[in-house]
């Protein structure tokens, strides 16, 4: 009877379709329905079943270590949002990051993870997204509006109260706002299956996690050299570029639903805390400081590098529904979401300020929010 048995089990976990392995997010094992009926007994054999008198393995009906990769592939397509921030006002028209608006734009994740006994898996996976951008032309309500150029007034003449302007940014004709950014994501995990049992089965994992995002933000205006209708056309730039490199120990699991042997439905969450290394860059190019309302103005530049290190969170999390194909191959298809906090976004680095030095700050204050549908595949092998 017992030789039986185990010849029974062991053609199923070679076949793959009912091993208790942890089988990574989406191929994760349906819980064991518990034990087999009791098989009758054969008449005894005269012959020895197994060769030269060897004792059966009781590991025999395990998963072989060794045999137990799997490999998955994810489309996602995500929208990100974007900071708010005020460039520009006059009496009609407000210059601000809030017109601005991402799309959701293709990623793709890719991961491979080794089975290392049925219930403990290590994990890798790596994705990355299409570029996000947004741009749009403000045009100024006025043109000319009375004695200036137009009637745009950046945050550098207090919107219009003055006395300090910066021109063409105050006095401005019209505002052009051009926002970017990507990011990407890599991870190592280790995951564990906690319990499987009644249809349910429960995984944790603990890992480490690195996220990269960089972004380019713009603000041109066309206007004057000190902003007065009478004086000569200029065109200025302020640009920033904000990095981020995080750097997080994160912990989380996943619980799925068994519906039947094929279908199943899961959520999973995961949330970690670490170190974020932040870079922005500053450049203000073409333009003239002088008295708001007054000819004349003294040319006005900045090129300014700023790094810092500071706490920063994650959170990802996600609902799913999975189908188990066969012939090891598994797929499925939700909506999921990734939140980031002390991120430095690139239009809340524009610092509107004169003073030596003004633009070496990096604003830590920022969070991304990620959320979209998604559709996957795993292979084991």
């Amino acid at each position: 009877m017992r030789h039986t048995r185990r010849i029974t089990l062991a053609a199923l976990a070679l076949l793959g379709c009912f091993g208790p392995g942890v089988r990574g997010a989406f191929g994760q094992a349906p819980p064991n329905p518990g034990p087999a009926p009791a098989l009758t007994t054969p008449a005894p054999s005269t012959v020895d079943p197994t060769p030269n008198g060897a004792v059966a393995a009781e590991a025999s009906v395990a998963p072989a270590v060794g045999s137990a990769w799997y490999l998955e592939a994810e489309y996602m397509y995500l929208r990100r949002d974007v900071p708010r921030r005020t460039m520009s006002v006059d009496a009609g028209t407000l210059v601000t990051t809030k017109e601005l608006h991402f799309n959701f734009e293709p990623g793709f994740r890719v991961g491979i993870g080794y089975q290392c006994s049925p219930t403990w898996a290590l994990e890798a996976s790596f994705f990355t997204t299409a570029d996000w951008s947004s741009h749009k032309i403000f045009p100024a309500s006025v043109t000319p509006s009375g004695v200036f150029a137009g009637s745009l007034f950046s945050g550098f003449s207090g919107f219009g109260v003055g006395p300090v302007a910066v021109s063409p940014f105050d006095g401005a004709q019209v505002n052009f706002l051009n926002y970017s950014a990507r990011l990407e994501d890599l991870e190592f995990n280790l995951r564990h299956q906690v319990t499987a049992n009644n249809n349910f089965v429960l995984n944790c994992l603990v890992g480490i996690r690195n996220v990269h995002t960089k972004e380019h933000f713009s603000l041109i205006a066309s206007g004057t050299s000190d902003g007065l209708a009478v004086s000569a056309p200029v065109t200025g730039e302020y640009a920033v570029e904000a990095n981020n490199d995080l750097f997080d120990f994160q912990a989380g699991g996943d619980l799925a639903y068994w519906l039947n042997d094929a279908f199943s439905v899961s959520g999973t969450a995961k949330m970690g805390y670490g170190w974020n290394h932040t870079r922005q860059r500053t450049a203000i190019n073409n333009a003239f400081i002088g008295t708001l309302g007054a000819a004349g103005s003294t040319p006005f530049a900045v090129s300014a590098i700023s790094e810092h290190i500071g706490g920063a969170g994650s959170l990802e999390y996600g609902l799913f529904a999975n189908l188990r194909l066969g012939y090891g191959c598994s797929a499925r298809v939700g909506y999921q979401a990734i939140f980031l906090t002390n991120m430095a976004l690139a239009p809340r680095q524009v610092v509107f300020s004169t003073a030596t030095n003004a633009q070496l700050n990096v604003d830590r204050n920022g969070t991304i929010f990620l959320h979209g549908p998604s559709a996957g595949i795993e292979f084991n092998w």
